[in-house]
């Protein structure tokens, strides 16, 4: 960089950079609306706009009044902008009638005006409704709040989130009265107030708030800028302080926010018969090739294709999995020409020590074509690749040109990346491969300003975007492009626990739980109500899984117990363990084979979840929970400990017959609608019962 000498007329700056036209840019895979699987057109009747499973009432303030989600109505009171001047409060209303307008199956959009809030409304086929909230400058008012009071019967559980992952808290929503959560509560790295994203709800309804940034916004030191405020009678409302302190206004503000109450689609149908990682029997089965080196990348965890650009590797375990054929002359092939190549081509392998590199390639490749050979022979298989949201795009070929929009710490999923990546999926896709997994789907602070979503605030600071609406748009990319390639849509969605309805809604698969791994009892690093609210999958219509989670280092005799107090977490959550690493294999398979094998998929079959109230199995102990599945007068009974070593004592609606542990095949003790068996502390047991 040269600047002329001081002064000279003509300043001059200068900088070198590559310029380079890349066969991905701008493409428009994936980019076409259209209606996506488990999602209906939208309708309109009159002033209720309505998506699947909910229906939202639209006031004349442009906010909804009401929203019903499976038939039950969750708010307690219209959702409404307050505004607060000389300690007395006004709720902002609009003039006329809300009159939504259809423009397509996917999309309704209206218009409400007042003379302090003008809002702009557009609802999207899976519930979402983005609202831009317009206030004119010089608005006479102190404060400005957005409350969304929901009634107390859907107000058990909560999940704020905030810029990162493995610190958004979880579970009962607090106790007490009048302001019970805040979100300085959270730690958060980059951002000390506002937080992007909270829910609240119970496990089959509830509602979210969710934005991008807090553009707009005023902040204070004395309040914090979203809260969980609980009302004497008992409902709490999600409230946002928009405007938190008195401010001149020399202009127009417009601050955008988004509702979406849940659940987002139906959960997947078939899907308690599907099988995920571990080949227990399903009716769908489904792999992930979790790293990159299975599906042949070499360069980062932010690369897309495989080495040399080869997809002939893709179709060849492509191959593999529809035949059952290992072609071991092509796995040699392969491996020289990995060993042999250019840096450039193959960096990781280039950057081990000499003696290791062989048997790391040769490792990889031949899991990846066992792995693809398992699924032969399965129903409906399903093998997918690894990809990572989060990671670096600098050490990719394509960086230094693309330098100044891919970011050096995050490639995220900003507008170019997102179209190379896009591209690849639909080359990935055509060679073979049946789906995605997206690791790291979370929200991160992005402070490009010119090319991605941050913003420069009123004191000249660069303010971070959350990739909200990035990672809404590339995850709806995904799924369309699955479809134009004419396959079933596979997308796994690897959150942690950052469960971001508005981003994950979209998908096949949630993954959470990498997190608190080891060897110590599951029951030790997750409450139940943690699990309920973050991990089952029913907010979004996603079949529910995490990875195991299970380290023994030296200490392989830990394996077995370990996974016993897992499986005793997840199956009467409904949760399956992926990705086997460090848990007994057979033990997992065995126990999810007998759920599979009692027809837990089959149309007759109805579950009842152990919080839920209408449970035909009681448990004298609270901290055994026992969900069960009914089929005529046969009962499955999943039992998982929370408690200690217990005799326990399950109350059975109607009187009982004979009653068995699974597993063992032994007989248990049975008098009249009681079965009672000892349990150890943190063990489950699966009882199968038979009613008179």
């Amino acid at each position: 960089m040269t600047l002329s000498p001081e002064g000279s007329e003509d300043a001059l700056l200068t900088k070198e950079f590559v310029v380079r036209t890349f066969e991905w840019q701008n493409n428009k895979i994936g980019k076409r609306d259209t209606l996506l699987p488990g999602f209906t057109p939208l309708q309109v009747k009159g002033n209720v706009i309505s998506a699947v499973l909910r229906d939202y009432t639209i006031g004349k303030s442009g906010l909804p009044e009401q929203i019903v989600s499976e038939q039950k109505p969750i708010l307690a009171g219209p959702v409404t902008v307050n505004l607060v001047k000389g300690g007395k409060t006004r709720v902002a209303e609009g003039d006329t009638a809300v009159r939504p307008v259809k423009k397509s199956a996917t999309t309704v959009e209206y218009a409400a005006a007042g003379k302090e809030l003008k809002v702009k409304g557009r609802m999207e086929q899976d519930g979402l409704l983005v609202l831009d909230l317009n206030f004119p400058a010089n608005l006479n008012a102190d404060r400005v709040y957005v409350d969304i009071p929901v009634k107390k019967e859907f107000a058990e559980l909560y999940h704020p989130i905030g810029e990162h992952i493995r610190a958004n808290p979880a579970g009962f929503t607090p106790a007490g009265q009048g302001v019970i959560f805040k979100s300085r509560d959270m730690q958060q790295v980059k951002i000390s107030n506002f937080i992007p994203y909270l829910w609240l709800g119970t496990d089959t309804r509830g509602i979210c708030y969710a934005a991008n940034w807090d553009k707009d916004w005023v902040h204070c030191k004395e309040r914090d800028a979203v809260e969980l405020y609980r009302h004497p009678n008992g409902d709490v409302s999600i409230r946002l302080n928009l405007i938190n302190a008195p401010v001149k206004y020399p202009r127009n503000r417009t601050i955008t926010i988004a509702l979406q109450a849940s659940p987002v689609k139906p959960m997947p149908k078939g899907w308690r018969g599907w099988a995920d990682g571990f080949n227990y029997k399903g009716n769908k089965n489904t792999i992930a090739l979790a790293s990159n080196p299975y599906w042949g990348g070499y360069t980062a965890w932010a690369g897309r294709y495989p080495a040399f650009k080869d997809f002939d590797y893709i179709r060849q375990l492509a191959q593999t999995a529809k035949t059952g054929v290992i072609d071991d002359a092509y796995i040699n092939t392969w491996v020289e020409r990995i060993l042999k190549s250019a840096p450039g081509e193959a960096p990781w392998v280039h950057k081990m020590a000499a003696a290791s590199r062989r048997s790391f390639v040769t490792g990889h490749t031949r899991a990846a074509f066992n792995m693809a050979k398992s699924l032969y022979g399965k129903k409906n298989p399903v093998l997918y690749f690894y990809t990572c949201d989060a990671d670096s795009a600098a050490k990719l070929p394509e960086y230094p040109a693309m330098a100044g929009e891919w970011s050096s710490s995050s490639s995220g999923a900003c507008g170019s990346y997102s179209d190379y990546a896009i591209y690849y999926l639909d080359k990935m896709i055509e060679a073979g491969m049946r789906g995605i997994y997206d690791d790291n789907t979370f929200f991160r602070c992005n402070y490009s300003w010119a090319t991605g979503d941050a913003y420069i605030d009123e004191q000249g600071e660069i303010r971070p975007g959350l990739n909200l609406w990035n990672s809404r748009e590339y995850h709806r990319r995904q799924i369309v492009t699955m479809l134009d390639r004419g396959i079933e849509p596979w997308l796994t969605v690897h959150h942690t626990n950052a469960n971001i309805l508005p981003t994950l809604g979209f998908a096949t698969n949630s993954m959470g739980m990498e997190w608190k791994y080891g060897s110590h009892d599951f029951q030790e690093r997750f409450t139940p109500d943690y699990i309920r609210a973050v991990c089952q999958g029913l907010q979004g219509g996603l079949y529910p899984t995490v990875l195991d989670g299970i380290v023994v280092g030296k200490q392989p005799e830990k394996r077995s117990w370990a996974t016993r107090t897992m499986i005793a977490c997840l199956m009467p959550h409904e949760i399956r363990p992926t990705i086997p690493r460090g848990s007994d294999y057979k033990l997992v398979v065995k126990s999810y084979n007998y759920l599979y094998d009692f027809g837990i998929w089959q149309d007759d079959c109805r579950y009842t979840a152990y919080w839920d109230p209408a449970n035909p199995v009681k448990s004298a102990d609270p901290k055994l929970l026992t969900s069960t599945y009914r089929r005529g007068k046969k009962l499955l009974i999943v039992c998982g400990s929370y408690t200690g070593d217990i005799t326990a004592k399950l109350t059975c609606k109607g009187k009982v017959k004979s009653a068995k542990n699974l597993e063992t095949g032994k007989e248990l003790s049975v008098s009249g609608s009681e079965i009672t068996f000892p349990l150890k502390k943190h063990d489950f047991m699966l009882v199968e019962a038979e009613l008179q």
